[in-house]
């Protein structure tokens, strides 16, 4: 694999952002429990990753293996920078949502040469970005082959509601007031639960990955949106849970367990 770690200019956002690259080539054999792909002139799939709240573009690089597991799986990946903006069109702040769902698969594709098409790109995140994908994937489900979210924030309403009194989402009001306006209002663009309702009909061609920790504070809230997509006409929909909390062990494991399963 090649890997690059850079930055660069999004008119979205009107600023230098910065994005982690992975990218196929032949190279030594990955040593992990996937199928080994042979490396052809067709274009590669594409998988959009994203980070958590409190972390940035070089979270996925350096704190789990995923530049072997892009390279035993033969795909691209790209990392971008998603800041604190819950990957929205902020109403104080910077159009984050633009940038992930129109500028960035079209700069993948000037920049890198990788296919954005709908059977090659794939979208994937942990916590705030597991929100992310879900909120990309299930707003324009025709863009994408395949959705993977790991310990989601998956229902925005009732975080934004209580996010002071929640320990692991202390000082995050703020955030919240930048990106919904104050006070802080949640519409139905914002809501999985409520966009899932709307777009049910245009869900049938999407491969749906979900898993969560049983110790996981965000635990109650995806057992309830995985509920919700059992009733969905997905494509296919695995829904996983084990022993684990909100750490980087558990996504680890998660995102080998996601790629071996998207088809």
């Amino acid at each position: 694999m090649a890997f690059f770690d850079g930055v660069l200019y999004s008119k979205s956002l009107q600023i230098d952002t910065r994005l982690a690259v992975i990218l196929p080539q032949d190279s030594r054999e990955a040593r992990v429990d996937a199928p080994s792909q042979k490396l052809t002139n067709a274009p590669q799939r594409t998988l959009i990753l994203l980070h958590g709240l409190s972390d940035n573009a070089a979270a996925w690089w350096m704190r789990t293996s995923i530049i072997r597991y892009a390279e035993a799986h033969g795909i691209a990946v790209l990392m971008p920078q998603g800041e604190k903006s819950f990957y929205h069109d902020m109403v104080f702040g910077d159009d984050y949502f633009t940038y992930l769902t129109e500028e960035l698969p079209q700069m993948a594709s000037r920049l890198f040469g990788l296919s954005t098409a709908p059977e090659d790109l794939m979208i994937a995140g942990l916590s705030m970005g597991g929100y992310g994908a879900l909120r990309c994937a299930l707003t324009y489900p025709e863009r994408y082959r395949a959705c993977a979210a790991f310990s989601s924030a998956c229902d925005i309403r009732q975080i934004s509601e209580h996010a002071e009194v929640i320990e692991q989402t202390k000082g995050i009001h703020q955030t919240f007031e930048a990106i919904f306006g104050s006070p802080v209002c949640v519409s139905d663009e914002s809501d999985l639960f409520a966009l899932a309702r709307r777009n049910a009909e245009r869900l049938k061609h999407l491969q749906l990955y979900l898993a969560c920790g049983r110790q996981d504070f965000l635990y109650e809230a995806n057992v309830r949106l995985q509920e919700q997509m059992q009733q969905a006409p997905l494509a296919r929909l695995l829904y996983e849970e084990w022993d684990g909390t909100h750490e980087w062990g558990f996504w680890d494991t998660a995102i080998q367990k996601a790629l071996n399963w998207i088809e």
